[in-house]
């Protein structure tokens, strides 16, 4: 009886031959820059510009045999963000997508990158379940999700406790109460945010038992933070006041 053999996976550079993405000749020449730089393949590939990020990201998905996501389509859980501080997602270049039982789910620009698991892991005390995605698209749900997702908290942490104890059908929110500072820096933080995410329009949704903020970029609703449900009266009443309404 003959051993049975390990079908190794086919390298990167192989494959893209293969689907005729690059040539054979093209191939030897990113090798040949991989020798002499000791640059990853990956990144030559994409400084030469013979492929995309998305072709690279869909090409590492099937040679790694990790899942590919979409974040612009797929988006994050505000639950699963808040689990891993900021520097960590900058350092490793990743971001939290969703938690399920005891796994979190996090986007990676290099799944491969054990150190980057490890330290998740630890700092989460959470078993790590790695997907692929963009570099880009990895870096901006950071940026969305980590700065104006701080900065909007920060500010709605400072408006008085009364709106966060009230019941949202109770509550009367007063002109007064409505020139803070902080509630007027929340609502532009939300509107830049969305400008710079090409946002067409805002959805502030309060649920049973939190406040759901939504951007349609490109006709697809994103979910791009969860916040406390006592802030939705007074953020609803300065949009009121900014657009002339009444808010009595």
């Amino acid at each position: 009886m003959e051993p049975s053999k390990t079908i190794l996976p086919k390298e990167l550079g192989e494959m893209l031959v293969e689907a005729k993405m690059i040539t054979e000749e093209q191939l030897q020449h990113v090798k040949k820059l991989q020798a002499r730089d000791g640059d990853k393949i990956e990144r030559i590939l994409l400084q030469e510009r013979l492929i995309t990020p998305q072709q690279l990201a869909f090409f590492n998905s099937l040679q790694l045999r990790v899942p590919f996501v979409n974040l612009k389509k797929e988006g994050v859980r505000p639950n699963a963000v808040a689990l891993v501080p900021e520097q960590l997602a900058r350092k490793y270049s990743v971001i939290p997508i969703d938690v399920t039982d005891g796994t979190l789910v996090v986007a990676m620009e290099d799944p491969r990158d054990i150190e980057a698991i490890e330290e998740m892991a630890v700092a989460t005390r959470k078993r790590i379940e790695p997907v692929l995605s963009t570099s880009q698209d990895i870096q901006e749900m950071i940026d969305l999700n980590y700065r104006a997702g701080g900065e909007i908290e920060e500010q709605l942490s400072q408006i008085p406790t009364r709106y966060q104890r009230a019941r949202v059908a109770e509550m009367r929110v007063s002109a007064e109460a409505i020139a803070q500072a902080p509630v007027v820096r929340a609502i532009d933080l939300l509107i830049k945010q969305a400008v710079r995410d090409r946002a067409s329009d805002i959805h502030v949704e309060p649920q049973e038992d939190r406040l759901r903020i939504r951007y349609r970029i490109d006709g697809i609703l994103h979910e791009v933070m969860s916040l406390p449900l006592g802030v939705h009266p007074p953020l609803i009443s300065r949009v009121k006041i900014m657009a002339g309404l009444n808010i009595a």
